[in-house]
């Protein structure tokens, strides 16, 4: 276990995301009934959950390679009922596929989000958005970037990015908006939420 926690400070220590923050941030990405969301480097969990609870997403996957905080998440998430849509990975998320992931949270250092960027690319499909806290993903363009006051007043930057968009991997430059079907077409959802969840109602 040692060597695991030790592993996972040489990436990024866990800091909580305050929980205006990750409902910011959830709501700037679009986040709906139709997502898959992967946050990686859950920690206790919080934003999985939220995702399902107050979003009513199809399925969010937390990958959290702390084996105390991934078994506090999975306790959290059977508490607040959401334990049949919410999974917590106890892994590296080097090693997690991000395949049919329509939504990626993170709040990870700028080093990390760079290194991240080609699997990102490589694993998401066109109109997928990353959603970043603070730290951007270097060499991206946001297509969103709200900057907001959390619980302690600090200033805190939200980035939002759309593969096929803001990524590296597709041209962009000289596309008209009608080219762009796919992409913006993927943000659109038009599917029911669970029968136990009902949407928060969405800010103007």
């Amino acid at each position: 276990m040692g060597k695991v926690l030790s592993q996972r400070r040489k990436l990024a220590p866990w800091i909580p995301t305050p929980i205006s923050i990750v409902y910011a941030a959830l709501e700037a990405a679009w986040a709906s009934p139709c997502d898959t969301v992967y946050d990686l480097g859950a920690g206790d969990g919080r934003a999985v959950i939220i995702a399902a609870r107050e979003f009513c997403v199809k399925r969010a996957i937390g990958v959290e390679i702390d084996p105390v905080l991934a078994e506090a998440a999975r306790v959290k998430a059977r508490m607040d009922g959401v334990d049949d849509r919410v999974e917590i990975l106890e892994e590296d998320f080097f090693k997690t596929s991000l395949r049919g992931a329509t939504l990626v949270y993170m709040y990870l250092y700028r080093s990390i989000n760079e290194a991240l960027r080609e699997k990102l690319e490589a694993e998401l499909e066109p109109g997928a958005r990353v959603v970043t806290i603070d730290f951007p993903v270097p060499g991206w363009v946001p297509v969103y970037a709200p900057r907001l006051r959390d619980e302690g007043d600090i200033l805190r930057t939200v980035h939002v990015y759309v593969i096929g968009l803001s990524d590296t991997r597709h041209p962009r430059r000289g596309r008209l908006v009608k080219e762009w079907s796919q992409e913006l077409r993927a943000l659109v959802c038009d599917e029911p939420p669970p029968p136990s969840c009902r949407p928060r109602v969405r800010k103007a």
